[in-house]
């Protein structure tokens, strides 16, 4: 199984498309990865991984377009392009909560839960 940091780091540069269909944002584009910073967080006996996935800051600006957060189409995008990259881990992403999303980033987790 690819680790997940490995995973993350063939993500940079990637394209992932929004479809406008989140509650934060209307719009339809595609925004390219810069990079993700991966924070490993122990519960137990379980692993979940927190994300920060930010974005070439010319593909997407939250204060005149909202935030990517409860975008169906990008979370599709960014969990084939994860697949894409190698993971076969049975935990998929999915978004955190809204206070946990940045002006520069999206904030994901991926785990089992």
């Amino acid at each position: 199984m690819s680790d997940i940091y490995d995973v993350m780091k063939k993500l940079e540069g990637k394209v992932i498309s929004t479809g406008g269909n989140g509650l934060w944002s209307g719009v339809k584009t595609k925004v390219k990865i810069e990079r993700v910073v991966v924070i490993e967080d122990k519960l137990n006996e379980r692993t979940e991984w927190l994300l920060r996935v930010y974005w070439v800051p010319e593909y997407w600006d939250v204060r005149t377009m909202g935030l990517i957060y409860t975008d169906k189409t990008f979370l599709t995008g960014f969990r084939r392009a994860m697949k894409a990259a190698g993971w076969k881990g049975k935990a998929g992403a999915g978004y955190t909560e809204q206070g946990m999303q940045g002006l520069d980033h999206i904030s994901m987790i991926v785990g089992v839960w």
